[in-house]
């Protein structure tokens, strides 16, 4: 009966140490449900919960703009609030607080999510909102400079207060570009823009994003309310609490919660070390008790030994039974409806139902497996005894290899608890075998370029929200002498705007070292390590992702190689012979080379740095509408077996009312479709412009066979 007891005894103080109170079994069991990603998908997407959506992003009304629609723009301006990498700190935040609490690490129960982040963001969250939804809006023509002007002033007025209308208002009749440049310039001033790009975009021929960057800088008062009513919601302004937040859903004090955690504390209590010392003694004082009473019968003794270790296995099996079927659903409360539930969103629901699931899961196999080695091994030792097998040393290492193989076979590991790109299911793909969110000029945002932006995140923040492929152009930046050298690097910028870049000195002398811009890199550039280095942080700090870079080089590969030395690039780089098949994601991961880089033009050496058309097939990528996408054949070898689908339209200044009509999740979905079939080839790159606009992310996940849960 020791024997037995003190089984269960170190069975208990090992399960209660060892998985319950670890913190990297919560944290695997979040990410197996996928919880980061469907955060937004399921959870955020939800109409129940449009309530907290419009209160981060400020309530922001949209007229005439369909609710699914403006649900998944809110989800897109949330995303970049509150990215990935934060939801996933601040649930680790609270993990860890809270097992330390709980294991007697440290006598405060500090259960709270530092928001300062987000808050700091929210701010550009609503503004970006307002610049995605009016990208995608109607227009109404205004016939007269009078009714233009008035147009646009009551336009600024309504943004001011956090509404959107459900039309822009355009010039026409009489209307000319001295007369909208006017009227735009006085809106900016007003508004508080800059009006050297909006004077800049009106010459540029569009009126539409001119007005844009005009009227949104109008919301940032309200943008600053909506912090302001966040941070009062908050403990100290910007802390979360989530003792506050059980309490009230369960319509209970505080002090009753904390209550239940300390009852839960103290029974974690009592399986500490004590009691795995206690077990141990129980064992040895059981072991020296059977000897002493059946010295002179080894085979007795065997059978008597292993028998108590069978039923020290049974017995621990049976008091985790009567545990769990006392306990019941740990998460009831979360997953159900009705009296005596927390009655949350369903999208909620299901996620939360994931989470304990796989929580389960991990409680039931640890504990089969603490049981199932007394059991094995006391069975396997009393039936060799009962055969007459004689030798000790043959007897131990049978049990020991035998209990420990079945044991571990029997119950299996738990797969990959952390996912590959934040999906589980991608692990065991090919890395030609994933579809990838990738951005066109993923450089090109509104801190580096001025004018022109083609994204409206910068890479860090775009890597943060789910993009795994950035497009980028790395050149010199040359020495603007004359505006017809401007012109010849970049044709058909209207001679209005090359003056006024041309007036700007410091944009014009050109700078020694290398950076990413598009053309030429007057009209915006940032240096090229300072790139890297955000992609270096990412993979620091997200060690289950892959990022692949494709380069237009314009410098020589030798200096893109000192650049990726420096910036510590080096141990991720990943090497592919083009004959070769390519190793899934999670090899990839298990080796940590997780950055896989491609050259336009240049060819190795480096080894790492592959060139790109020998790897990959692409469409063309000059669009003038929607209409005209095609899957043509663009450059590469048709069986090279990776495929970009180039998935934006070209235009003089990039539109965000374009990225509105064809970013849109069953546009690029269809698209994507019809270019595999097409072209025989899976879609591996969706590259896009203004990736926030629209459900790119949500594209790439339908084709990766993600979604419908």
């Amino acid at each position: 009966m020791a024997i037995a007891i003190g089984c269960v005894l170190l069975a208990g103080a090992l399960l209660v140490r060892g998985t319950l109170l670890d913190d990297a079994v919560y944290t695997g069991a979040l990410a197996r449900a996928d919880v980061y990603e469907r955060l937004y998908t399921e959870v955020l997407a939800d109409p129940e919960l449009a309530e907290i959506t419009e209160e981060i992003v400020g309530q922001l009304e949209l007229e005439g703009v369909d609710p699914a629609e403006a649900r998944t723009l809110a989800t897109n301006a949330l995303r970049w609030a509150v990215p990935p990498s934060l939801v996933r700190a601040g649930s680790e935040e609270v993990i860890t607080e809270t097992l330390a609490y709980l294991r007697g690490d440290q006598n405060e129960i500090i259960a709270t999510v530092d928001l300062s982040v987000m808050l700091d963001r929210v701010e550009q969250a609503v503004i970006d909102h307002a610049r995605t939804a009016m990208a995608s809006m109607a227009t109404k023509e205004i016939r007269t400079v009078e009714e233009y002007r008035t147009a646009v002033e009551e336009l600024v007025a309504l943004v001011a207060e956090g509404r959107i209308p459900d039309t822009l208002p355009v010039p026409g009749g009489d209307i000319n570009g001295r007369h909208v440049v006017e009227v735009l310039t006085d809106v900016a001033l007003s508004a508080g823009a800059d009006p050297l790009t909006v004077e800049t975009l009106s010459k540029a021929g569009s009126d539409r994003e001119a007005l844009v960057v005009a009227s949104t800088e109008a919301l940032r008062s309200g943008a600053k309310t909506a912090r302001r009513e966040l941070e009062a919601k908050l403990d100290d302004g910007y802390r979360f609490d989530i003792i506050d937040q059980l309490s009230q859903r369960q319509g209970d004090r505080r002090s009753q919660v904390v209550d239940q955690l300390n009852k839960a504390r103290d029974l974690m209590a009592l399986f500490g070390t004590w009691t795995l010392a206690g077990g141990a003694v129980l064992l040895i004082l059981g072991s020296a008790a059977l000897v002493a009473l059946h010295r002179d019968g080894a085979r007795r003794l065997s059978i008597l030994f292993g028998s108590s270790l069978v039923a020290g296995g049974v017995l621990t099996l049976l008091v985790w039974w009567s545990i769990t079927r006392s306990v019941g659903s740990p998460l009831a409360a979360g997953t159900g409806t009705g009296p005596g539930t927390w009655n949350l969103p369903g999208g909620l629901r299901s996620v939360i139902g994931d989470v304990e699931g796989n929580l389960v899961s991990s409680f039931h196999g640890d504990a089969r497996r603490l049981a199932f080695l007394p059991l094995v091994a006391g069975g396997a030792l009393a039936g060799i005894a009962a055969i007459h097998v004689r030798r000790a040393v043959t007897i131990g290492l049978v049990v020991a290899v035998g209990a420990t193989a079945v044991a571990w076979v029997a119950v299996p590991a738990a797969d990959n608890t952390d996912g590959c790109n934040g999906h589980v299911e991608l692990c065991d793909r090919g890395y030609d075998e994933v579809a990838y969110a990738a951005t066109h000029n993923s450089m090109s945002s509104p801190d580096v370029v001025r004018v022109w932006p083609e994204q409206d995140e910068t890479i860090r923040e775009q890597l943060d929200g789910g993009i795994r492929a950035l497009l980028i152009d790395t050149h010199h930046w040359t020495r603007a002498v004359s505006p017809e050298q401007i012109e010849a690097l970049s044709p058909n910028v209207p001679p209005a705007v090359v003056a006024s870049v041309m007036a700007d000195r410091d944009l014009t002398r050109g700078r020694p070292g290398t950076f990413l811009c598009h053309n030429h890199c007057i009209w915006g550039a940032m240096p090229f390590g300072d790139a890297l280095g955000d992609v270096k942080d990412f993979l620091d700090e997200n060690p289950r992702e892959v990022v692949t870079l494709v380069i237009q080089d314009a410098i020589s590969a030798e200096e893109t190689e000192a650049e990726f030395v420096a910036a510590g690039l080096e141990p991720y780089l990943h090497v592919q012979d083009v004959d070769a098949d390519w190793p899934t994601l999670g090899q990839l991961i298990d080796r940590d080379e997780r950055l896989v880089v491609f050259s336009e033009f240049k060819r190795p050496p480096p080894a790492w740095y592959h060139e790109a058309f020998e790897f990959i097939q692409d469409t063309p990528y000059l669009f003038p509408t929607k209409e005209s996408l095609s899957c043509e054949a663009g450059r590469g070898h048709d069986d090279n077996r990776l495929f970009m689908i180039n998935h934006w339209l070209s235009a003089l200044t990039p539109d965000r009312s374009n990225a509105a009509a064809i970013n849109g999740r069953q546009f690029i979905v269809d698209r994507a479709r019809q270019c595999e079939e097409e072209r025989g080839q899976m879609a591996n790159f969706i590259a896009v412009d203004f990736a926030g606009i629209g459900d790119v992310q949500g594209a790439v996940d339908e084709l990766n066979g993600l979604t419908g849960r």
